[in-house]
């Protein structure tokens, strides 16, 4: 079986997504309350982790 999968633990890989769910959550509710300036810092900190946003 671990011959298969070479990463059989991928907590980073978990983090990683809890991460950027938690960044998803801020900018949301950033822009629900209109603070767009705050709500562009959780964006470009979410294209940093590697998430692609397309408009």
């Amino acid at each position: 079986m671990i011959d298969q999968n070479l990463d059989p633990f991928p907590f980073e890989r978990l983090d990683k997504g809890k991460k950027l769910i938690e960044l998803i959550q801020k900018a949301l509710q950033s822009i629900e309350s209109e603070k767009l300036i705050e709500a562009g810092m959780h964006i470009k900190e979410l294209e940093m982790e590697g998430l692609k946003i397309e408009l």
